[in-house]
């Protein structure tokens, strides 16, 4: 039996492919017709890593993830879930993952969800004519957050996204360039992940001035 932890990333990486879309894909390589082109939804707030205040001490943290696709736990996209999670916190010089000493905790819920039916009834349409009639299906992400640090609930928010995915004969959102459908994944989560952060950091700054350190977050607690 193979272990899956020894499996490259690109592997793992499949497992959160987004899911709407590789049913319609699915469809098509049975009929010999793909051409998946994704766009990421311009309509949610955008975020950049300069907006992010660059600690010369991070915070170490215990992470915690889990992928999920439709509401339901997907174990196969923890690992990759978590991957890339980590990569992202630290490439803001927020926090450094931890196993051991953590003076807290971020624990990341992600849920990509869609209508599967709608999905397969498009991927059929678009195969039965070879691409003639194209089609859009979209993924959408749902991101629900919770940051503790030295005991304190600092931050608990949700957050969402998604991912446009057209098939065939099929214009994309007029002024967005097509990606493929991981790197939209990839665009998404660092989004989702940034927002996040900025938001933790605001929550930390609205604390009251006058109480410094870890009283500050012991007051937090205890009220």
């Amino acid at each position: 039996m193979i272990d899956s932890h020894t499996l490259p990333v690109e592997y793992h990486s499949k497992q959160i492919l987004p899911f709407i879309a590789c049913i319609t894909i699915l469809i098509l390589l049975l009929s010999g017709c793909m051409m998946p082109r994704s766009y990421v939804d311009p309509s949610y707030s955008r975020a950049s890593y300069s907006d992010i205040t660059r600690r010369s001490e991070p915070y170490r943290l215990e992470i915690i993830t889990e992928f999920q696709r439709n509401g339901a736990h997907y174990p196969k996209g923890d690992q990759i879930l978590k991957s890339h999670v980590d990569r992202l916190v630290r490439a803001t010089s927020f926090a450094i993952p931890v196993t051991e000493n953590a003076e807290g905790t971020l624990f990341i819920t992600v849920n990509n969800f869609g209508d599967r039916g709608e999905a397969a009834a498009k991927g059929f349409g678009t195969g039965l004519t070879l691409g003639l009639i194209g089609s859009t299906v979209t993924d959408y992400y749902e991101m629900k957050a919770e940051f503790t640090l030295r005991g304190a609930k600092i931050k608990e928010g949700t957050y969402q996204h998604a991912i446009h995915t057209t098939i065939g004969n099929k214009s994309g959102p007029p002024g967005l360039a097509p990606k493929l459908p991981m790197e939209a994944f990839d665009d998404v989560l660092e989004n989702l992940i940034l927002r996040l952060i900025i938001d933790i950091e605001n929550s930390i700054n609205e604390l009251p001035q006058h109480i410094n350190g870890e009283w500050k977050l012991r007051m937090v607690y205890i009220h």
